[in-house]
């Protein structure tokens, strides 16, 4: 108990300053030192900060996949859940630092590859159920879903990476915004567009 109690609050802490600063140039003597465990205890846990980079990876992984659901799974209709996943995309982007991005990409290959297959597959299958029930609700056009979604994740594929945000000086919430406010639009229905835009209204006067 007491050393899953330990693990858990390496991955907590490790999690915030990983995100927040990248990992790449934080030492586990650090980590052990700012938590102020022995670092034995540390390397107990985590033999090679890679390992603990991936439970970091898992994690956000996992709460990404918790809080995409729970937006497919709700009453609203595709609109609001178009807007939902927005707002989530958006959140998460503004946790993930440039440095965490680029040292994932360039210093964690396969946790790269495992981020962006996830990314591919969660898009794939989130967007198809939002899209099919928006076109039963005249919301959104009528077009191949493939085509739609094949758009949408080349998109943000394209916008959410560090080259692009560091070469066009976009924060990762910015792009993250504009990006999505354009392909949903260009997706909805002239009723859809009309939804969007009186929800989105109503989020800025809050």
């Amino acid at each position: 108990m007491a050393q899953t109690n330990q693990k858990e609050k390496i991955i907590s802490f490790s999690m915030k300053k990983f995100l927040a600063e990248g990992f790449y140039k934080i030492s586990m003597d650090e980590i052990a030192a700012e938590l102020r465990m022995s670092k034995k205890t540390i390397y107990k846990n985590f033999p090679q900060k890679l390992l603990l980079v991936e439970a970091i990876m898992n994690r956000v992984i996992d709460g990404i996949r918790v809080n995409i659901d729970q937006i497919v799974q709700n009453e609203e209709n595709a609109v609001r859940k178009l807007i939902a996943l927005s707002n989530l995309i958006a959140e998460m982007t503004m946790k993930m630092s440039e440095n965490w991005l680029n040292d994932i990409r360039l210093h964690g290959s396969e946790l790269w590859t495992l981020a962006e297959n996830f990314r591919q597959d969660k898009i794939y299958e989130t967007f198809s159920k939002i899209l099919t029930q928006g076109k039963k609700e005249s919301l959104v056009i009528d077009k191949p879903n493939i085509i739609l979604i094949t758009i949408i994740y080349s998109a943000i594929k394209g916008i959410l990476n560090p080259d692009f945000l560091i070469n066009n000086n976009y924060s990762a919430t910015v792009a993250a915004n504009l990006t999505l406010d354009t392909l949903f639009l260009g997706i909805l229905s002239k009723q859809g567009r009309k939804i969007y835009k009186q929800y989105k209204r109503e989020e800025s006067d809050d």
